[in-house]
């Protein structure tokens, strides 16, 4: 089994080679965003195993950090360059993947969506439309070892060794070891048994590979 998995990864990267390819043309013409955005359409209709496999191939060269052991899922698609995937990284199915930083041994359900930062379009003002008023995108970092429930929105950072409730709205950062729910995201209990107060300052992670 050890032997099988370089060879099964060699032959994934061998497959992902036109996308490979492509994408660095479209990095070559100024575009990297643009081309890991497209590319990560057709890459994310790959099923099964096989699938999991190429996408990794080819985000190993597209993307800031893919370690060779994250999986992504059926339908899940990437829109920037600078996404960071951890050792063991698992991202499920239909999930949307901006400017993250997803850090080792977390697992991501179904549906999650994680753009970069929530201020991704500017909206102040009233002359002009929203599609021409820039954003100010924003790193998000999701903790290791933490855990984020089926169609989950998370807007900001993660700590460590967190629990995400399916459907929760993430907008703030809250201690290592919280377990958050609920729209907009609070702490309803922690893993290691100790309550949080009010007052407690957020500690939010640190960004790492």
């Amino acid at each position: 089994m050890a032997l099988l998995r370089p060879i099964c990864r060699c032959i994934a990267l061998v497959l992902a080679t036109p996308w490979i390819l492509l994408f660095l043309i479209g990095r070559m013409l100024g575009r990297p965003d643009r081309a890991v955005e497209n590319l990560s359409q057709s890459l994310a209709l790959l099923p099964g195993i096989s699938g999991s496999l190429v996408r990794c191939a080819f985000y190993r060269v597209a993307l800031a950090h893919c370690h060779p052991t994250a999986q992504i899922s059926f339908g899940t698609l990437v829109s920037k360059t600078a996404a960071r995937f951890g050792r063991h990284t698992y991202i499920g199915h239909y999930c949307h993947i901006g400017w993250v930083d997803i850090q080792d041994d977390v697992l991501i359900g179904p549906g999650v969506q994680i753009p970069s930062g929530p201020n991704t379009h500017g909206f102040s003002s009233l002359d002009r439309p929203i599609r021409d008023q820039p954003g100010k995108l924003q790193q998000i970092v999701i903790g290791r070892d933490s855990w984020i429930g089926a169609g989950t929105i998370i807007l900001a950072n993660v700590s460590e060794q967190s629990v995400v409730a399916a459907g929760s709205v993430v907008t703030k950062t809250f201690p290592p070891r919280s377990i958050l729910g609920g729209i907009p995201a609070k702490v309803i209990g922690t893993r290691d048994g100790q309550l949080t107060t009010p007052n407690q300052t957020p500690t939010p992670p640190t960004a790492g590979e």
